[in-house]
């Protein structure tokens, strides 16, 4: 995927449509059937665009169906300062860049935070001990202020199924699974997450 920057007045429109997240799934216990807190890793023969080559983390997923964040495919990236200066928040102290991720084909004009759990607000989900999720503008004020996450990447979409969809695309080997790993999720080499995750993962490639 080419990467590009992206305009403050796009990122505008995606981030006038966050939505809440879920509730985290209660399924977490050893030998839960459920991949709630863990990396999904696309098989070398799904060949579906949207997953071709991904790695996703996995917000919720129990009995009724399954929600993730593809961490591997970046549209480009933006100076925080600059994004919030489009989104009408001034007085910014840090000016580094954001990365803005394409979360999976779900829903892509709504946004998510996901980051390290160092920051907490109102509907602030931590997924994992070492990540968390958050589905409102705030944190990246707080970003902009110095207060927010130590790392933290901008998500458009997600990937969503059904109840039993996920299940049955594992059992036909489409993914693979592993422990979260935080250094994946954030990693500034996006193009080498998919090649790591799938030796950890055992995957045959």
């Amino acid at each position: 995927m080419e990467r590009r920057t992206f305009t403050v007045a796009g990122a505008l429109l995606f981030l006038l449509a966050l939505v809440s997240l879920p509730a985290a799934a209660a399924d977490k216990a050893v030998g839960s059937p459920f991949y709630t807190g863990k990396l999904l890793v696309a098989s070398p023969t799904l060949t579906d665009p949207y997953f071709t080559k991904t790695v996703v983390f996995m917000i919720e997923h129990g009995a009724g169906g399954a929600m993730g964040l593809i961490v591997n495919r970046v549209y480009g990236s933006e100076p925080i300062d600059r994004l919030l200066e489009g989104f009408g928040i001034e007085g910014a102290l840090r000016s580094d860049e954001i990365s803005l991720h394409f979360g999976g084909p779900v829903s892509r004009g709504h946004a998510f935070v996901l980051h390290s759990p160092d920051y907490a607000g109102p509907e602030t989900l931590r997924v994992t001990d070492d990540v968390a999720v958050t589905s409102r503008p705030d944190v990246l004020e707080a970003m902009g202020r110095g207060e927010g996450p130590e790392r933290g990447v901008l998500i458009l979409g997600y990937a969503g199924w059904g109840a039993g969809q996920l299940e049955n695309e594992i059992k036909r080997g489409d993914w693979t699974s592993m422990p979260a790993d935080a250094d994946l999720i954030f990693s500034d080499d996006v193009e080498k997450v998919w090649d790591r995750a799938s030796r950890r993962s055992g995957m045959p490639l």
